[in-house]
C-alpha cells in the first residue's frame, strides 16, 4: 500500500527546493508522510469512524421508531450520466439518514439475522440506513434536533 519515495534536487535552490523523503500511495504525487531537513510530518489516525449502519423497519412511506410509525422524508435525485440517460432515484430518509439498502443491493444483506423488534406490529421490512457524520458539519448547515 505504501511506497517509499524521495524528491531531491541535484542542488537545492529557490528554483528547485525539493529535498524530502517519506512514503506515499501509488499514483499520488508528493510525499504523504515524511521529512525534510527541518520538519517531519505524519498522521495518527488513518481510518476514523464516521458512519453508522442501522437496521430499521420501514414501509413505502413510514418507519418504526420507539413503537411509533413516523413518516419517511422523500426526495428525488436526478443523476446525469455521460453518454447515457439521466437516472432518477427516490431517496427515502429517516430522521437519522437515507435508507441505503434501496440503492445498494449488497447492503440489504447486512444484519439479516439481527433482531429488529416485533415484526408482528407492522408489515414493514428491514432496511439499512446510514448515518454519516459529514452531514452534521457546518458545510451542510447546523444540525437540527431531527438530525442528531
Amino acid at each position: 500500500m505504501w511506497h517509499q519515495v524521495g524528491l531531491h534536487c541535484t542542488r537545492v535552490s529557490s528554483s528547485c527546493p525539493f529535498d524530502v523523503s517519506g512514503f506515499t500511495f501509488a499514483g499520488v504525487p508528493g510525499v504523504v508522510i515524511g521529512h525534510n531537513a527541518r520538519v517531519a510530518w505524519a498522521f495518527t489516525n488513518l481510518d476514523p469512524d464516521v458512519a453508522d449502519l442501522y437496521l430499521e423497519r420501514a414501509t413505502d412511506s413510514t418507519y418504526l421508531q420507539d413503537g411509533t410509525q413516523h413518516a419517511l422524508s422523500l426526495r428525488t435525485e436526478r443523476i446525469a450520466v455521460a453518454g447515457g440517460q439521466e437516472q432518477t432515484l427516490v431517496i427515502r430518509e429517516t430522521k437519522h439518514g437515507p435508507i441505503i439498502s434501496d440503492v445498494l443491493g449488497e447492503v440489504s444483506r447486512a444484519g439479516q439475522q439481527a433482531p429488529v423488534g416485533d415484526a408482528g406490529r407492522t408489515r414493514a421490512t428491514p432496511c439499512r440506513r446510514c448515518r454519516w457524520r459529514g452531514r452534521r458539519c457546518g458545510r451542510c448547515g447546523p444540525p437540527t434536533a431531527s438530525s442528531r
